[in-house]
């Protein structure tokens, strides 16, 4: 029988199966696209960051190299994307339940977030952190923290958490170069892919603790720094309402993190 005739039997359940599986389909590729773009942008946007000139190619008429010098705050501003890129990238690895990369992706966002809020809070007084810009700089601190003990908790009991890579040869010098897998959704636990253990099984709820412990005290500090804003009368505009939503995530990792260490 045709898939029409078989869904005309019974009452169309057959096409609308069809169809989810084409929509399945559809999100999946669309992941995969989102996954290559960002990877391509992190690649961009790092290169900005560690090259002092951006080569620009040869000057047709004059057959010179032409590059220019990138300014420091082009670098700085370059180098506030990599963390978010490298966030989104992990979202989506989590999206599809890929948890081992996603926990990759945001250990990889870190060591950026922290060297911002360290060199914010550089020479400065506790009166100069009283600003919306040194909220937010810490916020996306604490939430790294958060995002990487979530991640944690959502990975399989008794599993090592593993990310899976994906080998391509290097143009340059023929090495293997290892890139975090984007094309997960066709990748499997049984096939012959590198990876790489990040947590073994038995330490994975004390490593989400330790993240969690970090996020709690930059959470803490922010809503101390948050209230003495708001009695001297100072706008704390969309920020008050991430920070209420960093909360509520620190609460449900409390008690994510308490039924894993009760099991």
């Amino acid at each position: 029988k045709s898939d029409k005739e078989s869904s005309v039997e019974n009452g169309g359940a057959g096409e609308d199966l069809i169809d989810d599986s084409e929509v399945l389909d559809e999100e999946e590729d669309d992941v995969d696209l989102a996954l290559e773009m960002m990877e391509t942008s992190f690649a961009i946007f790092e290169s900005h960051v560690s090259n002092e000139e951006e080569n620009l190619g040869e000057s047709e008429n004059l057959g010179e190299s032409n590059s220019r010098k990138i300014s420091e705050e082009q670098k700085q501003w370059a180098s506030g994307q990599l963390p978010r890129i490298l966030i989104g990238i992990a979202d989506a690895y989590s999206f599809r339940g890929k948890y081992g990369n996603a926990v990759e992706a945001y250990c990889r966002a870190l060591p950026y977030r922290e060297k911002a809020w360290e060199e914010m809070k550089k020479s400065q007084s506790e009166e100069d952190l009283l600003t919306v810009n040194h909220l937010e700089c810490q916020r996306h601190l604490v939430e790294a923290y958060a995002l990487i003990a979530e991640t944690l908790l959502n990975c399989p009991d008794g599993e090592d958490v593993i990310c899976y890579y994906d080998v391509e040869e290097s143009d340059e010098n023929n090495d293997d170069q290892k890139l975090a897998v984007t094309t997960s959704s066709h990748v499997s636990i049984e096939e012959d892919v590198p990876s790489s253990v990040l947590v073994k099984a038995e330490e994975r709820v004390n490593f989400a603790r330790s993240h969690y412990e970090m996020a709690r005290v930059g959470l803490e500090e922010i809503v101390y720094r948050m209230g003495k804003m708001a009695a001297t009368g100072k706008e704390l505009g969309n920020e008050k309402e991430d920070i209420c939503y960093l909360v509520t995530l620190l609460v449900g990792l409390a008690s994510g993190l308490t039924e894993a260490e009760n099991k």
